[in-house]
C-alpha cells in the first residue's frame, strides 16, 4: 500500500478527517471528532541483494481521536486495518487534558524497489 492509498483508507474511516503530521482545524474551535492523525516514523532498507535494497520497511504511526471512548469505531478501524492487509501495533492509548481520547496504533508497511 503506498502512502496515497493509506490516506484515502484513513480518511474513509473519519468522514474525511485524516491529517498527516498533525491536525488542522481552526484554534480558536475544537476539533470535529473523531479524527486521525499520522505520520511516518521510519524508512529501513529490510533486504539486500548486491550491496543494494531491495525494499524498505515503513512504520507509521496512526491516531484516532475521539470525544469519548468509542469501543465500536475502534473495532471497525481496526477490522479495516486487517482488511486491508495492514498488520497493526496497539501503542498506547489516553485521555487529554481535554478529555478526548487518543488511540495510537503502529503500521508497517514494505516498500519494494524498481516494482519487484
Amino acid at each position: 500500500m503506498t502512502i496515497e492509498k493509506l490516506y484515502k483508507h484513513l480518511s474513509s474511516l473519519v468522514d474525511g478527517r485524516a491529517y498527516y503530521g498533525s491536525a488542522t482545524y481552526n484554534e480558536n474551535e475544537k476539533a470535529i471528532t473523531p479524527y486521525i492523525v499520522y505520520f511516518e516514523v521510519s524508512k529501513r532498507a529490510s533486504d539486500f541483494s548486491d550491496d543494494k535494497p531491495i525494499y524498505y520497511t515503513s512504520t507509521y504511526q496512526v491516531t484516532l481521536v475521539t470525544s469519548k471512548k468509542d469501543v465500536e469505531l475502534e473495532k471497525s478501524v481496526e477490522a479495516s486495518f486487517l482488511k486491508e492487509g495492514l498488520t497493526f501495533q496497539l501503542l498506547t492509548e489516553y485521555r487529554s487534558d481535554e478529555g478526548e481520547i487518543f488511540r495510537a496504533y503502529e503500521i508497517k508497511m514494505e516498500e519494494f524497489i524498481n516494482g519487484k
